[in-house]
């Protein structure tokens, strides 16, 4: 099948192997490491605001990737254009396999706050939750500086390595203030705001709940499940915050007591603060700190891994006659 971009042309495989939310997903054959996302009609995106996205991606496309809250950020790198301006399809970058578990499954947020799964490894200790939530905090408040919402930020569609992140699903983005092309809504993770009618989608002060929502799952190893009950009522988070650090006990009652009002969500650079003030005081971990989270859930996390103890084989080094550097088992 052949498609034409705007910045080039590609074949893609005949048919698609998965879904990308509604959209479906083929392997782009002239172009390894990219694939092509099929937009459902009616609902395409304007070439104007693809554009935008599109031009971030292919800045990031020239930086090393993960190494910062912009290259954490799966960008469009090209898209197909529609007759009208609009967006037909988009070529994205196939997310790393260092973010997926053996099994080939994307490791995603799931894995971090789903500690009562049977399958999979064990959470990482707090210490490593910490730095991804750090992360994830900055990739949204640097999306905020931008003014891009994105309509459909939640765990799902965030992915993890050790402490770096890819946000993906990213397509949708839209600049604060306007229409997303489709109201997409992931079950358990969509704004109570929108559930009551208050808005009509999400916007910034979604991500703003989201972001909350991902710092106490994470955080505190829970699901996070604040459904609104058969009486009308959204659940707070737990007391259990309180016991964390007073400055994070402080933005998560903000982010999460009141989900129906918009007033007094934390914004992401808060955030990045908070994190960073409660568990890097002085530019460097507090370990005692993140232990303490732990501590408090009664979490106990897998001993990492033994090291090989090499130092006893380690090779002998000696310049040969002709003045060479050789080495020779020890």
């Amino acid at each position: 099948m052949h498609k034409r971009g705007w910045h080039d042309k590609y074949e893609l495989a005949d048919e698609a192997f998965d879904q990308g939310g509604r959209g479906k997903l083929f392997k782009v054959l002239s172009h390894p490491g990219l694939l092509y996302k099929q937009l459902p009609e009616p609902d395409l995106p304007t070439g104007e605001q693809m554009k935008r996205l599109v031009g971030y991606g292919r800045v990031a496309d020239k930086l090393t990737p993960n190494t910062s809250p912009f290259t954490s950020i799966n960008w469009a790198k090209d898209a197909e254009p529609a007759p009208g301006d609009r967006v037909r399809g988009v070529f994205l970058p196939e997310l790393h396999d260092r973010f997926r578990a053996p099994s080939g499954r994307l490791r995603t947020l799931e894995y971090l706050y789903l500690r009562g799964a049977k399958r999979g490894p064990k959470p990482p200790a707090a210490a490593d939750r910490i730095r991804v939530v750090i992360r994830i905090a900055e990739v949204a408040a640097h999306l905020d500086a931008l003014g891009l919402v994105h309509p459909d930020f939640n765990g799902n569609n965030i992915c993890f390595s050790g402490s770096q992140v890819q946000v993906f699903d990213t397509d949708g983005m839209i600049a604060a203030g306007s229409r997303p092309a489709e109201l997409v809504h992931t079950p358990l993770w969509t704004d109570p705001r929108v559930t009551e009618g208050r808005v009509a989608w999400a916007d910034q002060y979604s991500n703003r709940y989201d972001l909350a929502r991902m710092v106490y799952c994470v955080l505190l190893l829970t699901p996070g499940r604040m459904e609104r009950d058969p009486r009308g009522t959204w659940p707070g988070p737990d007391p259990v915050i309180d016991q964390l650090p007073p400055l994070m006990a402080q933005l998560l009652h903000r982010g999460l007591d009141n989900p129906q009002v918009s007033r007094g969500r934390p914004a992401p650079a808060e955030f990045v603060t908070g994190l960073r003030d409660a568990f890097y005081p002085l530019g460097r971990l507090d370990r005692a700190a993140a232990e303490a989270v732990d501590t408090l859930i009664g979490y106990t996390p897998a001993p990492p891994a033994a090291r090989p103890d090499v130092g006893t084989n380690l090779p002998r080094w000696a310049r040969d006659p002709f003045g060479r550097w050789r080495h020779e088992a020890a």
